[in-house]
């Protein structure tokens, strides 16, 4: 196992070693046992051994792919046994949703903002990113206002330099709140290096076998 994220019930395809799609359901990852099991309201019977392959689904896109052996077949199960994992494009989308990366918001550098808060960072823990928005968790004594814009300072955990960014939502999370804000002035390098870390950070915690 080279990953540590995994969904316990996502939607699934069940497909033929030949990549003919046999039926839609759901499906589990065992990651101790390298096991997976798809479940539907009819599930084709398979003899025992035959190679299988089940695929994770995002809107209808397969996103990562799962190859393994019959161990169980009836008509609303199979498990597959042996499995190996392939990430596929799109991966991103959903495993970068999943992390726990430090970071610093700071003031813009001009600005009524950027005169109250001066000399001023904010701890936030970025949960999620992509290459339009990024959510992040901070606790503040005050909650941090919807349209304000900051610089978000997150080097080297993301590969790309102070960047403007402006607070979309927010929603209570415990003892902090969680915030939803879009990248305001991400240009097109920046945009190749989210790219590029968002595969690499998938491929590296999303992989699981």
């Amino acid at each position: 196992m080279t990953g540590t994220i995994f969904s316990s019930l996502f939607p699934a395809a069940l497909k033929s070693a030949e990549g003919e799609i046999l039926a839609r359901g759901q499906a589990s990852v065992d990651v101790r046992q390298q096991s997976i099991e798809f479940k539907s309201d009819f599930v084709p019977l398979y003899p025992i051994g035959t190679p299988m392959i089940i695929t994770r689904l995002l809107d209808n896109d397969e996103i990562h792919q799962f190859s393994g052996k019959v161990y169980i077949s009836n008509k609303h199960l199979m498990r597959l046994v042996s499995v190996e994992d392939e990430l596929l494009p799109g991966a991103e989308k959903i495993y970068c949703c999943e992390m726990s990366l430090s970071a610093k918001l700071l003031p813009p550098r001009s600005g009524l903002l950027s005169f109250l808060q001066k000399g001023k960072a904010i701890d936030i823990t970025v949960t999620s990113v992509t290459l339009q928005q990024l959510e992040f968790l901070a606790t503040t004594e005050k909650p941090l206002a919807l349209g304000e814009e900051y610089l978000l300072s997150a080097q080297p955990q993301l590969p790309i330099a102070d960047t403007l960014i402006q607070i979309r939502r927010s929603l209570p999370a415990g003892a902090s709140t969680s915030y939803t804000c879009g990248f305001a002035a991400l240009d097109a390098a920046g945009e190749r290096s989210l790219q590029a870390f968002m595969t690499d950070y998938t491929q590296k915690n999303a992989k699981l076998f």
